[in-house]
């Protein structure tokens, strides 16, 4: 019986793990397959910080946190405020939607269904535009749209080239 249990325990948590990207990890565009899941950041996330607020964000993916007493949610998108150390999830891995910029200079993902906001009408949501650019990713805090508690962030990548 004790075997049973520690099998359990172990199977449990290896399933629980992510080792990769979710599939699909992208869309298609005029028939060609666009795939980002070289984006996929296998330290646990990609941290931006602003003067006021670290980001963790995980392209495909729930982001492994670098603070875990704070952030005990599974999320793709994690804000934490500096002022208070408290960590909001911002998106949800299961309700993600794809499409293509508002430039064509790329796609966008959307990691809907969030922590509720304070308002208690709305929940926050992430967004991820992957832009068309130079030979190596960069990752930016673009702005936050209070109207639909969405969080906006800038990738650039020769991965959506196309």
């Amino acid at each position: 019986m004790r075997f049973l249990i520690i099998a359990v325990c172990v199977l449990a948590c290896v399933l629980g793990s992510q080792a990769g990207p979710i599939q699909p990890c992208g869309m298609t565009v005029n028939g060609t397959k666009v795939d980002v899941s070289a984006l996929f950041a296998p330290s646990g996330s990609y941290v931006i910080k602003t003067s006021n607020a670290t980001y963790e964000i995980q392209v495909c993916g729930n982001v492994q946190t670098n603070f875990p007493n704070a952030c005990k949610i599974p999320s793709p998108a994690n804000w934490i405020d500096t002022a208070s150390g408290k960590c909001t999830p911002i998106g949800d891995l299961d309700t993600v939607g794809w499409d293509v910029t508002p430039s064509t200079n790329g796609i966008y993902s959307t990691y809907y269904h969030g922590a509720l906001n304070p308002g208690g009408v709305y929940h926050y949501s992430a967004r991820y535009y992957i832009e068309c650019g130079t030979s190596t990713s960069s990752f930016s805090f673009e702005h936050f749209r209070p109207q639909e508690s969405q969080f906006h962030f800038t990738i650039t990548t020769p991965l959506v080239c196309f």
